[in-house]
């Protein structure tokens, strides 16, 4: 293999590399090899007959074919090698020099690598730090909606409040057409959740089982149901019954049903250590995200677009395993959601390339400081993520079962945005 020519354009780099005549003839024998298993050649078994009879009869144009194809994959692999490209996507404008048996054949193309990043500012950002401890009124309303979920419904005379649960006979019309979606008997609905509008809701407070009321709704411009956009819709509705919340009282009893805790006390701390911690992981969480987003515009780079297709594949692999769990199919979700692959691929592009700019610039970073883990790094992190882990034999024997390059570059990233993070200006 020779390269005769790497030029570099951005973000694209133009080859021309010259296929060697040992691998070009060993990739012809190789296809032989394979094709000759499967052909007919006239007293002979499958896979026995010798070349030169093979080529008698079926000539040698296949052969060709698929070993220049073979010997050009296997060239250009090396020579991606040997020049150290980062490659992001297949290569382009593929041209191969026509084939004269006994001489080496050049071939050019374009491939894509990732991109050079000019760092702007990176270090003394100034950022904010969301608080990371949670309020009484934060636990109390934590307590309220675990109270709400376990809540049972009674019927009831009194008039209609809020969060009752009715079942009522509606009729719907606009316009004295009957509008069918909404007209049907024996309909349940919360007062509340403003299933029809706000103002339904409101004209239904107060009422009482038995009680019959017609009134209207006009619904603005900005209405998202078409069918009512900019419509009057006039309602007479029958309440068949009115069922009421009730909500458990927070008790020991209460508390043992629930959790694992035994009493109130224990479980409003536990419920607190737990609010705080998941507070402050969300705090740091936003902190990162902000900083790298400065850092982001502060910096400047051409990404290809094969890297921000990559990174939509990834996303769609992971929507799909999703939804095979769930027992459906991305097909079904995309029609339901009323959407062709193209709207939903344009849909993940955003947050696709935001992830390629941060992980372009942090890399940056960690070139350009020098960040690199060492095995103390890589034996905290194993650590950190199996606390079983607690021997180096059994540190060592995790490691085994990874793929330690690319650990080493997850748990480098981890150390290079905690040292942006260490440089940056927080205030709370």
């Amino acid at each position: 293999m020779k390269i005769l020519k790497s030029d570099k354009k951005g973000f694209t780099v133009s080859l021309e590399v010259e296929v060697s005549l040992e691998t070009l003839n060993h990739s012809v024998d190789m296809a032989f090899k394979e094709i000759v298993k499967h052909a007919k050649v006239p007293g002979f078994r499958k896979g026995k007959a010798p070349r030169h009879i093979f080529e008698q009869h079926h000539g040698n144009a296949l052969l060709i074919q698929e070993g220049l194809t073979e010997a050009v994959n296997t060239t250009y692999t090396q020579a991606i090698k040997e020049l150290d490209l980062r490659v992001v996507d297949y290569p382009r404008n593929l041209n191969i020099d026509s084939y004269e048996e006994g001489k080496p054949v050049k071939f050019t193309c374009e491939v894509d690598v990732r991109p050079d990043v000019k760092l702007g500012k990176y270090k003394g950002i100034k950022v904010k730090q969301l608080p990371t401890e949670v309020s009484d009124e934060d636990v109390e309303k934590q307590i309220t909606r675990l109270l709400d979920q376990h809540a049972e419904f009674s019927p009831t005379t009194r008039p209609v409040a809020e969060n009752d649960i009715i079942t009522a006979n509606l009729s719907a019309t606009i316009d004295g057409e009957e509008y069918s979606d909404w007209t049907r008997n024996g309909t349940v609905f919360s007062i509340g959740n403003n299933p029809y509008s706000e103002t339904f809701d409101k004209e239904i407070t107060g009422s009482k089982k038995g009680d019959t009321k017609t009134f209207s709704v006009s619904y603005p411009k900005t209405e998202k149901n078409e069918a009512i956009r900019e419509k009057t819709v006039e309602f007479t509705v029958e309440l068949v019954e009115t069922q009421e919340k009730i909500c458990p009282e927070l008790s020991d009893a209460f508390v043992e049903k629930v959790s694992p805790h035994k009493t109130v006390e224990e479980f409003k701390t536990n419920l607190l250590d737990m609010a705080n911690k998941k507070m402050k992981e969300d705090s740091d969480m936003q902190l990162k995200e902000d900083l790298i987003k400065q850092i982001i515009e502060n910096a400047s780079m051409d990404i290809p677009n094969g890297m921000v297709e990559t990174e939509i594949d990834q996303d769609i692999k992971q929507y799909e395993n999703s939804l095979r769990q769930s027992r459906s199919t991305l097909e079904k979700f995309l029609e339901a959601t009323q959407q062709d692959m193209t709207q939903f691929r344009n849909n993940l592009r955003e947050n696709a390339t935001k992830r390629v700019q941060s992980d372009l610039v942090i890399e940056a970073i960690m070139k350009k400081e020098s960040i690199e883990a060492n095995d103390d790094d890589i034996k905290a992190e194993i650590q950190r993520l199996v606390p079983s882990a607690d021997t180096d034999e059994k540190v060592e024997s995790h490691l085994k079962q990874i793929n330690i390059d690319g650990f080493k570059s997850l748990v480098s990233h981890r150390k290079t945005v905690d040292f942006l993070v260490s440089s940056a200006k927080i205030e709370s």
